[in-house]
């Protein structure tokens, strides 16, 4: 990720505070956008990213459920996830039933209350 400087001050930089473990750089990228900022992805650029590498793959539930909290619209609404993938397990594998039977088992439904969740569900269905 590259942001100038001035940028990434102004902005507050990454969260260190509430979000110590993972997510702080996709809560950057997201409160760039709400600002009205643009995030670009260069197609051309290989990064590699070896996620959990010093801390292990251990999900921080409290982030979880922070990041939820503050960015649910935007997660749910997120118009580059295809809507043919799965939003259960950890790949991109084509989704072979419906939304409404899949959403129980999100992993992150069981951070938000069940009629949020089947809401989620309802707005990932039609968009």
């Amino acid at each position: 990720m590259l942001t100038p400087r001035k940028l990434f001050l102004k902005r507050g930089g990454l969260d260190q505070t509430d979000l110590q473990v993972a997510w702080n750089d996709v809560d950057y990228c997201l409160r760039l956008l709400e600002q009205g900022y643009r995030v670009v992805v260069d197609p051309d650029a290989v990064l590699l990213h070896h996620e959990g590498a010093s801390r292990g793959e251990a999900k921080n539930v409290r982030e979880i459920a922070l990041m939820l909290r503050k960015w649910r619209t935007v997660i749910a609404s997120d118009p580059y996830y295809h809507s043919g993938f799965a939003l259960t397990g950890h790949t991109f594998t084509l989704r072979n039933e419906t939304i409404e039977n899949e959403a129980p088992r999100l992993y992150y439904a069981s951070h938000v209350r069940t009629e949020d969740a089947h809401e989620e569900a309802f707005t990932a269905k039609h968009r």
